[in-house]
């Protein structure tokens, strides 16, 4: 479908307060930590892409980029062919360059794949992480102000130092996984799906409490209950796509039909993706708490709200030093149970 295409363009690109137009020079693209022209170029594109500054499907034209980002032909095609292996810009052979569209079947395959994987990163980082992974964890909600109600309007969302955060502390909760393929694959699909988040923005800016959807996350990692980890991130991702589901004329009369078919898709393959026992690596006793059972308590911790509690980096340690009991194993060391249905 096409609709979300259309929709973007009715709506216009996304610009804060301040941003410059597509067509006026950035000195921005000298910056700091860019090794070469061609990273600052690609680099300042790819946000420009995101933000939906280039609208989905429009034609990348060199001259005029020579123009925005007053910079030569060879960083450009460098920098533009770099985006295309990201899925962010499509390659068209002779024809040049394109934005990728954007469309309401694309998001249903790519959250579908992005649950998948998602899945997959959290139970081996689960099983894996260490102590220091946790501290880890915890540090990046901090930064990401988990806990602290900052995240509670668009102009956060569309901020460049909050999304640079907020793809950090995502990072954070599988960086104990394992596999450089695997995390890479999870980072590649995270900006595309950033896209489609900001479009949910510009739509519904107020209408989730993203602060606890974070936090629920969170607390089920450190937990190590690796399926209301992945339960909570699957549901994190289904609320930015309801949003644009519903605000899509094509789609919007079957929007909770699809996505429960979309849910279902999901758990049909997840005991291929995900082991049924996951068994955290012997890393000195587990998180846990005074809430006992670590699978009930993960799937309740959704339920929480935000700034019940503040956000301690020293809670890692604590629960870590608390003893475990038989009937206070985590839910991953007992053997998961099935992802529930939808």
């Amino acid at each position: 479908m096409a609709s979300i295409r259309s929709e973007v363009r009715a709506a216009g690109p996304i610009r804060e307060p301040g941003a410059k137009e597509p067509g006026a020079k950035e000195p921005g693209t000298n910056e700091p930590g860019a090794k070469t022209l061609a990273e600052a170029v690609f680099r300042k594109l790819r946000q420009d892409i995101l933000k939906c500054r280039f609208r989905p499907g429009e034609k990348l034209l060199l001259e005029s980029l020579r123009e925005i980002y007053g910079t030569g032909l060879a960083p450009l095609r460098e920098a533009l062919s770099r985006l295309s292996s990201t899925g962010l810009v499509i390659a068209e052979g002779q024809r040049g360059f394109r934005v990728a569209p954007m469309s309401t079947d694309d998001l249903v395959d790519l959250v579908k794949a992005r649950v998948w994987v998602e899945a997959q990163a959290l139970s081996a980082a689960i099983a894996r992480g260490d102590r220091a992974w946790q501290a880890e964890i915890v540090a990046a909600a901090q930064r990401l102000g988990v806990g602290t109600g900052e995240a509670a309007n668009r102009v956060t969302y569309l901020d460049d130092d909050w999304v640079k955060r907020h793809s950090r502390f995502h990072a954070a909760l599988v960086a104990a996984a394992g596999s450089r393929y695997l995390l890479e694959f999870r980072a590649a699909l995270f900006e595309m799906t950033d896209r489609y988040f900001r479009l949910a923005v510009i739509y519904k800016p107020n209408s989730r409490d993203i602060d606890a959807e974070h936090r629920a996350i969170m607390e089920a990692v450190l937990d190590r209950d690796a399926v209301a980890a992945i339960r909570l991130t699957e549901d994190h991702l289904m609320e930015t796509i309801r949003t644009l589901l519903v605000q899509d004329p094509a789609t919007r009369a079957d929007a909770d039909g699809r996505i429960a078919r979309l849910r279902r898709e999901i758990e049909e393959a997840m005991p291929a993706i995900v082991p049924a026992q996951v068994n955290p690596a012997q890393v000195g006793p587990s998180p846990v708490g005074p809430g006992g059972d670590r699978a009930s308590r993960g799937r309740s911790v959704a339920r929480k709200p935000a700034g019940r509690k503040s956000v301690d980096s020293k809670s890692v340690d604590n629960k870590s030093a608390e003893g475990t009991s038989a009937t206070s194993q985590p839910a991953a060391r007992r053997g998961s149970p099935p992802l529930p249905r939808a």
